[in-house]
């Protein structure tokens, strides 16, 4: 799985950059070996082309929520591309990094690309 991080918030790119860094040795590091499954993280920018739903997700990082009180959350598109979103202003209020929240989606992303499928057993 490949996940496209864009940034359309006020953070400067290489901030961005450094974040996707430090998730992707998350991911690598403490991830997968438990999981047995990991994702390529990759920076995109606006306009490049869109993810292929069989084998990519995307997570847009924006400046404010699009749902009150979201610090970050992921579903799946109308086409079945996997996606996140991750807001800067709450975390920003509640004194909390917003890279915290990326994480928290992309691993979500990862184990569960199809969006809450998975359930507890009995």
């Amino acid at each position: 799985m490949r996940i496209w991080i864009e940034n359309h918030s006020d953070l400067k790119r290489a901030d961005v950059q450094r974040a996707i860094s430090a998730v992707r040795k998350q991911v690598n590091r403490d991830f997968k070996p438990l999981w047995d499954t990991a994702a390529m993280l990759k920076y995109r920018k606006k306009g490049d082309p869109s993810p292929d739903r069989a084998t990519e997700a995307i997570v847009y990082i924006e400046d404010e929520a699009n749902i009150e009180g979201a610090l970050g959350y992921h579903d799946v598109n109308h086409a079945g591309v996997p996606f996140g979103f991750v807001f800067t202003d709450l975390a920003e209020q509640l004194g909390e990094p917003w890279s915290a929240t990326l994480s928290h989606e992309v691993l979500e992303l990862i184990s569960d690309p199809e969006v809450n499928l998975l359930a507890a057993g009995p």
